[in-house]
């Protein structure tokens, strides 16, 4: 688990729907420069979901709720506020286990100032050999671009949390979706 140091938090985008039938979920820190309540920046999450990533989310999966929880972790304020609305992509059916895989980068170097997310991709965006079409990876790359921004204009710029709590967290200064498929096996149905 993260290190939650006070003035930063945690948000937990919540997915479900047909296409993530077990669910999953998308989570990045960020600095609370404003003091905001935790309902307030997950609140401010999910309009820029809608804004910004709502058409890079297959219409298969449904955005449940956002959790964000501030720090201390001990006793740090938490909120979940629901969404509920299905993303707007119509690229056919998901396969759970199936992502784009978008690196966070900071500007120190090493594996300890890098991070990772996995973002849900429909079928018809994975091309042979697990490559991702490439109008998919610019258009996303685009929109975390503007993520990045609204997140800095709502005065929650994404930060890289540590499990360490020595490490004081880094500011994301990079998005990047890369052009080949990752995948999560625990994301796979089980019978």
């Amino acid at each position: 688990m993260a290190v939650i140091p006070v003035d930063y938090g945690q948000a937990n985008l919540k997915f479900g729907g047909i296409g993530w039938p077990n669910g999953g979920e998308v989570t990045f820190g960020f600095k609370n420069n404003d003091d905001q309540t935790a309902s307030e920046v997950a609140t401010a999450i999910i309009t820029i979901w809608e804004d910004e990533m709502r058409s890079m989310t297959p219409d298969t999966i449904l955005f449940l709720s956002c959790l964000v929880k501030l720090g201390p972790n001990e006793d740090g304020d938490f909120a979940e506020v629901g969404s509920g609305l299905a993303g707007t992509d119509d690229a056919g059916d998901v396969t759970p286990s199936v992502s784009a895989l978008v690196k966070k980068t900071t500007s120190l170097g090493g594996r300890k100032h890098r991070g990772r997310m996995y973002w849900p991709v429909g079928e018809s965006t994975t091309l042979d050999g697990g490559t991702l079409n490439p109008t998919y990876v610019d258009n996303a790359n685009t929109n975390w671009a503007a993520v990045q921004t609204a997140l800095a204009s709502a005065n929650v710029p994404m930060y890289l949390l540590h499990n360490d709590a020595l490490t004081t967290p880094d500011l994301v200064t990079a998005l990047a979706v890369q052009a080949t498929a990752a995948t999560q096996r625990r994301r796979l149905r089980r019978s």
